[in-house]
């Protein structure tokens, strides 16, 4: 039944979706990289999985789930800074596995579940903070980060615990590891 519920709500499988795509970015990258993809294409998707990284820990040593309406840190710059984090790590990863006929998937991969994610979880944190929320929503963008913090919002200290709590150091080390694949793959011998 759960898996039938997911399915009739795509946004449920963001998670398993986004992670599928990334393995398979990382499993089926392309072997070798000429000096004209090292320059172009590889070396830009490294800076951009970069930020994408540091953007995912940064805003989950931000992120309080349930119990409070986070809005400090990269929460004043924009209300969905994981998933933009998310969005340079699939475009780099796309970048540096050579693999660019897949930037497609990835669009499909935000219209069907990101997207409507997004509005799930804003109806939520709109049921349980109300009016905060809504003035929240009004100052600081959806996904599109703002130059500056919105008003009033920002600050604040990142915690290692919130870090934890939200089990971002086994993302964190997927990640690193997955990057480290791509770049074996890429750069290292053609086994």
């Amino acid at each position: 039944m759960k898996i039938l519920e997911k399915l009739r709500h795509p946004h449920h499988l963001r998670q398993q979706l986004g992670g599928m795509f990334f393995l398979c970015l990382i499993v089926f990258s392309r072997r070798g990289a000429s000096a004209a993809e090292m320059l172009w294409t590889f070396s830009p998707g490294a800076a951009l999985y970069a930020l994408g990284l540091a953007g995912r820990v940064w805003s989950s040593g931000f992120l309080v789930k349930n119990d409070a309406l986070t809005t400090t840190g990269p929460y004043g710059y924009v209300r969905n800074p994981i998933y933009v984090s998310n969005l340079l790590l699939g475009a780099s990863l796309i970048l540096m596995s050579g693999l660019y006929w897949t930037a497609l998937l990835l669009v499909l991969l935000y219209a069907a579940c990101y997207v409507p994610g997004m509005r799930v979880e804003e109806e939520n944190l709109r049921r349980r903070f109300g009016d905060a929320f809504d003035r929240y929503a009004r100052s600081v963008p959806l996904i599109a980060p703002r130059a500056r913090s919105g008003a009033g919002y920002g600050g604040g200290r990142w915690a290692a615990a919130a870090y934890r709590e939200n089990r971002e150091v086994w993302v964190t080390a997927g990640l690193l590891i997955g990057m480290a694949v791509v770049i074996w793959r890429r750069l290292g011998a053609a086994v």
